[in-house]
């Protein structure tokens, strides 16, 4: 998310811009939000969701900057389903 330094001063991404991650898990039996965890703009994605405490029967959407194998086969071993971009 972008954000205007001169209001986010705590957020800076770059010299010019701000900017904040927001991950958000949802309840799947009602859509409503149990977690949601905002993280710097400079923060690696992959980063913030291998320290996301997730529960078996998760279901976890991410883009390609995640392409770990080995943590794919730990949210397996853990009952936890992801979706992500093959190439």
């Amino acid at each position: 998310m972008d954000l205007c330094l001169s209001v986010f001063p705590w957020a800076e991404f770059r010299s010019t811009k701000g900017a904040i991650k927001l991950h958000v898990g949802l309840n799947r039996s009602g859509y409503l939000p149990e977690f949601m965890h905002i993280i710097e703009g400079k923060t690696h994605d992959a980063k913030a969701a291998k320290s996301l405490k997730l529960s078996s029967g998760s279901i976890v959407v991410f883009d390609k900057a995640c392409n770990d194998y080995a943590w794919y086969k730990q949210l397996e071993d853990n009952g936890i389903f992801f979706v992500t971009m093959a190439w």
